[in-house]
């Protein structure tokens, strides 16, 4: 009997240090801004498009093991930029210009685009993006990997805006133009680290 007592005693110890050691596992990981990026790309139809960038400003997650618990990152609007190779600099200052103008991403009063990350499931991202004032909520396919280096997401996705009703998006009512496809594409590229 006490035999047995001793037993049930050292599994009971073994357990509780068993979950201490899974409560250690839980880690916060803080974004590398420098090694971190985000390319957009905006167009009509195949044939005719715009591409550029925009900064990732914060970031953070915080990881249970390998399984992502949460986060969230700040995207700074006044870093977006246009990089289309084929564009004179005044023109891509023009384009840039528009983009933060009150058709589109009102960068002056919605300086920040917050996205909050409530998980990581079967290769989605659950995101709420918080933008101009109002809320997206969208998985993104992206790759989750834990390396020596930290906790890198990778993906490109499509983002339907059409929710927004940026003015820049309705037709023109000109003969022949096309308007912009609302479903703007991203390459994303993070890095995280303790």
């Amino acid at each position: 009997m006490k035999i047995l007592l001793i037993a049930l005693i050292a599994l009971t110890l073994v357990s509780c240090g068993g979950e201490e050691q899974k409560m250690a596992e839980k880690a916060a990981y803080n974004l590398d801004v420098n090694a971190s990026t985000l390319k957009w790309k905006g167009s009509k139809d195949s044939s005719y498009f715009h591409i550029g960038s925009v900064k990732v400003s914060e970031g953070k997650i915080e990881m249970e093991g390998d399984k992502l618990v949460n986060g969230s990152f700040k995207i700074d609007m006044n870093s977006l930029a246009t990089e289309d190779t084929t564009l004179p600099d005044d023109k891509k200052t023009m384009l840039t210009t528009h983009l933060k103008d009150t058709a589109f991403f009102f960068a002056s009063k919605f300086p920040t685009v917050e996205v909050i990350v409530s998980g990581y499931n079967e290769g989605k991202l659950a995101t709420t993006i918080k933008l101009l004032g109002k809320e997206i909520k969208q998985d993104l396919p992206v790759s989750l990997n834990v390396t020596d280096k930290g906790v890198e997401i990778k993906g490109k996705f499509n983002l339907d805006v059409t929710s927004l009703g940026m003015e820049g998006l309705k037709p023109s009512g000109q003969p022949g133009d096309k308007p912009i496809n609302p479903n703007f594409e991203f390459d994303m590229n993070l890095l995280l680290k303790k």
